[in-house]
């Protein structure tokens, strides 16, 4: 029998995989993959890569990976074969940048081959492709936007940032738990308050959880940390013993969901601790919130992670590089510069700052009027050719 998503011999007929994909918890009419087994999950991707490569002309992508995977030509074959090749930026990014991945945030040795044959992928449907378009903007990446138009030489066409609107005061569907949250953020000072989540799709081992509880403990400062149900570790509270009745004067863990845009337009919140996720990015950004980085998972996370940090809007916590393992002490210590230590002035000003880029609906309006009439252009060309 074929392997799942790949045909056998000349037949056309493919052998299925039946990956469950569960309903968010406690949260708005979403699903997540979180749940789903590793094997399964990278079925799914590479089954969309596959339908891309057949059937689409255009393709969206985030502009960091975009750049750093480079053009077809090099993720068809190109210098970089080993997992360490990587780690460092690529030679096409002509302008100064450390982004890269770090060795841990790369598939494990005997993933590494299906990840060689998902860049191959890649490759063609960068090749196929007469547009690329992507979640970003001139005004925040430049030199990227620039570099791309070159290696590609099709159009690049940045569709903005597109950032979400605020929930109405009557919309009230989905945030079952803001009225308490609400009230909480209510008692604190104005920017005291730090947000933690880590997304839909991240799973943290127990070991790492207590470690970052441990840390966000030690920071001694007003916080809120969305905890969801985790796989890893079956029934099992994931949360250390003792830690909210510790934490109860100033902290508070959510299960499950939470209304993450209203929590982050409070005005008590004054950061966020993020896996990187970009539209977690853009949320934060849009309210000009600084950022403590905490890219947890085999992605283009930890590449968002050294841009922010390049941009100066946030620290990453520091890793072991190998293994990713970190301490109590670097996640407090990382805390506090990004919310109250004198170092980290400028980091706060600067995200500020870029609330008149990230919260920008005007400028995300014009950018997708642009993309509709650049989109129009092309389907009438080609309707004519």
């Amino acid at each position: 029998m074929a392997s799942p998503l790949q045909t056998s011999g000349n037949s056309s007929e493919f052998s299925l995989l039946n990956a469950e994909i569960k309903p968010v918890i406690n949260g708005p009419k979403m699903q997540a993959t979180n749940e789903t087994k590793h094997d399964q999950v990278a079925f799914v991707a590479r089954a969309l890569v596959i339908f891309a490569v057949k059937r689409v002309k255009a393709v969206a992508l985030y502009v960091g990976i975009s750049a750093f995977l480079g053009p077809a030509s090099e993720l068809l074959g190109g210098s970089r074969r080993q997992r360490e090749d990587f780690t460092v930026p690529p030679v096409w990014m002509d302008y100064p940048n450390n982004i890269a991945f770090k060795l841990h945030e790369m598939a494990s040795p005997q993933d590494w081959m299906d990840s060689i044959s998902n860049f191959e992928r890649l490759g063609k449907l960068f090749l196929s492709c007469k547009i690329m378009t992507m979640r970003s903007c001139f005004e925040f990446e430049p030199d990227a936007l620039r570099m791309l138009k070159k290696i590609h030489q099709i159009p690049i066409v940045p569709i903005g940032l597109l950032p979400p609107s605020m929930p109405s005061n009557e919309d009230r569907g989905d945030d079952p738990n803001w009225e308490a949250l609400k009230k909480w953020l209510d008692s604190k000072k104005e920017k005291s308050v730090f947000y933690v989540a880590l997304g839909s799709e991240v799973n943290l081992s127990k070991e790492f959880m207590h470690e970052l509880a441990f840390g966000i403990e030690k920071s001694g400062l007003p916080f809120i940390w969305v905890v969801k149900n985790n796989p890893l570790v079956g029934d099992q509270d994931i949360i250390p013993t003792g830690f909210e009745e510790r934490v109860s004067d100033r902290g508070l863990v959510v299960r499950g969901w939470a209304p993450q845009l209203r929590v982050l337009g409070h005005s008590s919140v004054g950061g966020f601790l993020t896996h990187c996720g970009w539209s977690s990015v853009i949320e934060a950004l849009g309210f000009g919130l600084p950022l403590i980085l905490f890219p947890v998972a085999i992605s283009d996370l930890g590449l968002i992670a050294r841009l922010m940090h390049d941009k100066r809007v946030g620290f990453e916590i520091e890793r072991n590089n190998a293994d990713g393992s970190f301490t109590s002490e670097s996640v407090a210590e990382c805390i506090k510069r990004v919310m109250v230590d004198p170092e980290g002035e400028q980091i706060r000003q600067n995200a500020k700052a870029m609330k008149e880029i990230f919260g920008n609906v005007e400028l995300s309006n014009k950018y997708l009027e642009e993309f509709t009439k650049c989109i129009e252009e092309f389907s009438s060309s080609n309707d004519s050719s």
